[in-house]
This record gives C-alpha cells, sequence and structure tokens, in this order.
C-alpha cells in the first residue's frame, strides 16, 4: 500500500497492474525463444540422426548387394544334368516406379555356425517386392539357399532386406550396350547398375546408385546346354 515519507512524498512498496503485465510479457517472450531454440536444436539433432540411419541402410545394402553380384556364377550344364545356377532379371514397377526382380548364384556365401547344416560357398539370391498389409510401404525382400539343389529359384528363407523403398532398378551390361533386365541364357551380364531410393520418416526421397562389375562375366562353353 502506498504510503506518506517524512516529507510528505508517496512512496509504493509494490507493483502496478501494468508493472506486472509488462514483466510477464516479457518472461513468456523468453521463454518462448528459449522454447523456440530448444525444440529447433532436438528436431534438427532427430533429423540428422534419421539421415544417418536412412544413409547407412543404403550403403550397407550397396556394400552387400555389390559384394554379391561380383561373385555371381554360372556353371555349365549338360545335356541330361541338374541345373544349379541361374541369373536372371525382369523389370517390374510399383506406383509407378520400376521395382525389379532379380535372382542369382554366387559364390560368396558367408558361413553360419550351424553343424547340422551342410555349408559352401554357393548360395542362391532372390530380391523382389512386397507390400507390407500393416504399413502399406514397399519392402525389398531377399529370399537365400546356400544348399546346392536343382531348383536355383525356389527354397530357402526369405525375410525383409529393406524397408520403405520407392524405386529399385537394375540395368546390365552386356559388352556393348545397357540392357534392361537379363534373360536366363546362360551369359552373365560384365556389369550390373543399381539405382535405389529409399523414402524417409519424412516422406522425402533418398537415393542411392552403384555400378558393379562381375568377375566371372563369361558365356558358357560351346557343346553343354543350358
Amino acid at each position: 500500500m502506498p504510503y506518506r515519507g517524512d516529507r510528505g512524498m508517496v512512496k509504493r512498496n509494490g507493483f502496478t497492474l501494468i508493472e506486472i503485465i509488462v514483466a510477464i510479457s516479457v518472461f513468456a517472450t523468453i521463454l518462448t525463444i528459449i522454447y523456440s531454440v530448444f525444440y529447433t536444436t532436438v528436431r534438427a539433432r532427430q533429423t540428422s540422426s534419421e539421415v544417418a540411419e536412412i544413409y547407412s541402410r543404403g550403403i550397407n545394402f550397396l556394400r552387400n548387394f555389390s559384394r554379391e553380384i561380383e561373385c555371381a556364377y554360372l556353371s555349365p550344364v549338360w545335356q541330361g544334368g541338374p541345373r544349379t545356377t541361374i541369373f536372371k532379371s525382369d523389370r517390374d514397377s510399383v506406383n509407378g516406379r520400376e521395382m525389379d526382380i532379380i535372382t542369382f548364384t554366387h559364390l560368396c556365401h558367408q558361413y553360419v555356425e550351424n553343424e547340422t547344416m551342410n555349408q559352401s560357398d554357393h548360395e542362391e539370391v532372390t530380391y523382389f517386392w512386397q507390400r507390407d498389409p500393416k504399413t502399406d510401404v514397399i519392402n525389398l525382400m531377399k529370399r537365400v539357399d546356400s544348399t546346392m539343389d536343382n531348383d536355383p529359384e525356389k527354397g530357402g528363407i526369405v525375410f525383409v532386406s529393406l524397408e520403405n523403398v520407392v524405386e529399385f532398378r537394375l540395368t546390365f551390361f552386356n559388352g556393348t550396350d545397357w540392357v534392361e533386365g537379363w534373360q536366363d541364357n546362360g551369359t552373365l551380364p560384365n556389369a550390373v547398375h543399381l539405382y535405389l531410393v529409399l523414402k524417409d520418416k519424412s516422406g522425402g526421397e533418398v537415393p542411392f546408385e552403384t555400378t558393379v562389375p562381375i568377375f566371372r562375366a563369361s558365356r558358357i562353353p560351346s557343346g553343354v546346354q543350358q
């Protein structure tokens, strides 16, 4: 409450309503600025983490895919003999984007500690797309079979290799030109070019690209039948 001093002047021992309102407004402004800076920092760190994660997934996939393609091979199939190897690719599309399917055999199988399973360097691999019925996203699936049999397009286990894939496009170098798709004709391409697009959590697209030579690219010798 106001009171009079020794000289009769009116003095105050508190704040006026205007002063309180101004102080609250300044304090609220400072809090807003602090929250904005804090939110921006946290969001930037989260976004950076998400980008790093998706790049890590994409690069790891390119590394594994390249290793398998480099080791692709075809063995001769004599008249009436078993057919144990393959290299073929078909062009498919999902939502207007290329989503190829490839099946091949390679000699870079990584051994798994399992005494009950006969293993070798040989492995059958198929990459194909599949829509997740729960999330409706497109996943790149992988089938692997390390047992050598007479049907290199079946068997083994299937699992998700990459989630939320937008595009998986393959082209093949036949020694002269780059072509789409590769028929199962007993030959290997000289190189494979992969264009891969993943979708991040915000809906943005993250592209990856690589060209992989095939070390064993050669035509099956004459005198044998595929």
